[in-house]
């Protein structure tokens, strides 16, 4: 019996060394483990610090775009505006140059019917003092402050016609 004693002894004596290089192997394994897993969270830290400033820069990029829209929109209804105006004048300015247009060829009408009628009496179609060539304000001018009258007008009547004329283009633009 004291061999098989011996032997008992001897197996459990084996079976703790064994027991204890097992509890050495999983105690180093743990170890391993506990070390992997913190590299690993101390990766996964630094990825989701990386990812949030990427993110903050993304909004932060985003908020510039979005903010430079609007301006965009701003400057375009701007623009926008200013061209409307700027039609609006435009054609205000061609209606009143339609009107100068007509203006001006009965203004050439009356002229060409006055010299046509002086020519008809024998006397010339230029006024005293005047020279071939001289523009026809120069000439209405001259006569005005000569003689008081202009192609059959006084000169306080031309002055009124051009007064209510003025009044008539503010009050249009007064409408618009």
């Amino acid at each position: 019996m004291a061999g098989l004693w011996a032997w008992t002894v001897n197996l459990v004596a084996m079976e703790t060394v064994s027991l204890e290089h097992q509890i050495q192997s999983v105690q180093r394994h743990i170890a391993f483990l506990k070390k992997e897993q913190m590299e690993l969270l101390h990766d996964l830290h630094l990825e989701i610090l990386r990812l949030q400033k990427h993110c903050s820069e993304l909004t932060h990029d985003l908020e510039i775009k979005e903010l430079e829209a609007r301006q965009q929109d701003v400057l375009a209804r701007e623009l926008e505006e200013k061209c409307r105006a700027m039609e609006a004048q435009l054609q205000e300015k061609e209606k009143d140059n339609l009107e100068l247009r007509k203006e001006l060829r009965h203004k050439e009408t009356l002229v060409a019917a006055l010299g046509a009628r002086l020519r008809s009496r024998g006397g010339s179609p230029l006024p005293e003092g005047s020279e071939p060539g001289m523009p026809p304000a120069a000439l209405r001018g001259r006569q005005a402050t000569q003689h008081g009258v202009c192609g059959g007008e006084t000169a306080e009547r031309l002055s009124r016609a051009s007064k209510e004329r003025k009044k008539k283009e503010r009050e249009k633009k007064k409408e618009n």
